[in-house]
């Protein structure tokens, strides 16, 4: 999905990925990092770092993990969501992720934490390696599982911890900690994340629009009340910024715009955010009327005036006719006028169980890349069942962009044995995102497919993983290690996504 090269981007700006490229160094998240990477290194054992929704918690984990990951002489261990029914589920996790290997089922709580023991101290004594934990949305921890990682954090020599413990969590974590007393008092280092300021949060943004940029072609894109109205409607949360900025870039493109200054904002600002309170009224309000003053003041003062400078060339726009599609939502940019005759019904399926799902048929797709990505191969009986559920394609080779296309599910799907392995980047339970997300990712280098799991009671759930099949875990880690910088993956077996527990946490 390139829509972005309309306004001379070489990527896409503002992606809610975590990805280290955009990430902007502010004062709080490098002090973060640097005192996160030099516990880790002095095995001082536990640290937290806490947060509201959106403060950059997430983010802040990868850059993590980046920093660490090349360093042979650490191991990292990573669980996007802790929130485990039972402490032995818990543990299984754990010994799963360390061991990566099926474990026997009679195993009780005290043989795993046996199992994490010996581990730790043959990687930490006899081979030197230091062993860290990561776990994201801590604040699904529950309080039985605090005292396991207390339990944990005993394993020790008389010089250093042999587990480093990296918890990021919501504000409401410390409730928990409240609570386990014992555990709080074992923190090394802790650290809150809070909202950025104005300043930050305009460097954020134009961090990520420089980042961005094809080299060369730089320019402005919010004026300096655009700046303001998007801080007062964010309050200077990095997400809510991001996600408001890239509804700002959609809302340019498609008004065929290279600039958006205050009030164009402010009608993104609308469409998105409905202020709950009047106290948020005031502040959107006030940001509004800053704004305004910094237009009238600028313009008084001739800040905002450039002399014009006499055009060496003048390039005439050429007509184009371009669909933007993001998740699922499919708008025409100057779109000729032409008349479509009426489609026939479709093929309706016996039931809803039938099909995976139906997509808006993106620019440029072809009938075989929309095959290989849900299904993972492509074949003439794959095709044939395709057609059978879209009586409005007349031939495979000629796809119309916007039109939506059936996916039933196959004949044949593939048994993959429980000790196979994935590297799993997304999961959700709603087909058209995962074909979005892997859609995009194609478009990264890296080969992917969705993976679809039946779950009783809920239906289908969808992994958007790695193209190829691992038999064990050491040979996906060494495949990990080549994916592309911001991808985010994590491996699970077979047998994992079988259960149909989301482990990577659906935004």
């Amino acid at each position: 999905m390139d829509y972005y090269k309309l306004l001379d981007f070489k990527m896409e700006p503002f992606s809610n990925s975590p990805d280290p490229r955009l990430f902007y160094r502010s004062s709080q998240h490098l002090e973060v990092l640097q005192k996160l990477e030099i516990s880790i290194r002095l095995k001082r054992g536990l640290n937290v770092v806490a947060g509201d929704i959106g403060t950059g918690k997430t983010t802040v984990s990868r850059q993590l993990i980046q920093k660490i990951s090349n360093d042979t002489a650490i191991e990292y261990y990573l669980i996007l969501d802790p929130g485990f029914r039972s402490v032995h589920g818990f543990l299984t996790c754990i010994v799963q992720l360390m061991m990566g290997e099926p474990l026997d089922g009679n195993l009780d709580e005290s043989n795993l934490k046996e199992r994490i023991k010996t581990h730790l101290f043959t990687r930490g004594v006899d081979e030197n390696i230091n062993t860290v934990l990561v776990i994201d949305e801590g604040q699904k921890l529950s309080l039985d599982c605090l005292e396991v990682l207390r339990e944990l954090l005993n394993f020790e020599t008389n010089s250093q911890k042999l587990l480093q413990i990296v918890i990021f969590a919501q504000n409401e974590f410390d409730q928990s900690l409240d609570q386990v007393k014992n555990f709080q008092d074992r923190i090394n280092f802790r650290y809150t994340l809070t909202a950025l300021n104005f300043k930050e949060s305009k460097a954020l943004i134009q961090h990520r629009l420089n980042q961005s940029f094809v080299q060369g072609k730089q320019r402005p894109v919010f004026s300096a009340a655009a700046f303001v109205i998007i801080y007062a409607a964010t309050k200077g949360s990095p997400r809510k910024m991001v996600t408001l900025c890239h509804q700002v870039i959609l809302a340019l493109i498609i008004k065929d715009r290279e600039k958006a200054g205050a009030f164009f904002v402010r009608s993104c600002v609308k469409k998105m955010i409905i202020p709950k309170s009047n106290r948020q009224r005031r502040v959107l309000l006030a940001g509004i009327i800053l704004a305004g003053i910094i237009l009238a003041g600028g313009y008084s003062f001739g800040y905002f005036y450039r002399p014009l400078k006499t055009p060496k060339q003048i390039l005439y726009p050429v007509s184009r006719s371009m669909p933007v599609s993001h998740t699922g939502i499919d708008v025409h940019k100057n779109p000729s006028i032409q008349t479509v005759p009426p489609s026939p019904a479709p093929v309706l399926p016996s039931s809803s169980s039938d099909v995976y799902g139906s997509i808006l048929v993106p620019e440029d797709a072809t009938i075989y890349r929309m095959i290989t990505l849900v299904y993972g191969k492509f074949s003439p009986e794959l095709l044939n069942q395709v057609m059978a559920y879209n009586s409005t394609i007349s031939a495979p080779d000629r796809l119309l962009s916007g039109f939506p296309v059936r996916f039933p599910v196959p004949a044949e799907e593939t048994d993959y044995p429980d000790h196979t392995t994935f590297l799993v980047i997304y999961q959700t339970r709603e087909f058209n995102r995962a074909f979005n997300l892997a859609s995009s990712v194609v478009y990264r280098d890296l080969d992917v497919r969705i993976l679809p799991f039946h779950c009783q009671d809920i239906g289908y759930q969808f992994n958007v993983v790695v193209d190829t099949p691992f038999n064990n875990l050491e040979t996906a880690l060494a495949f990990l290690r080549k994916v592309p910088p911001g991808i985010a993956a994590v491996p699970q077996n077979a047998a994992s996504l079988k259960s149909c527990r989301l482990i990577i946490k659906e935004e």
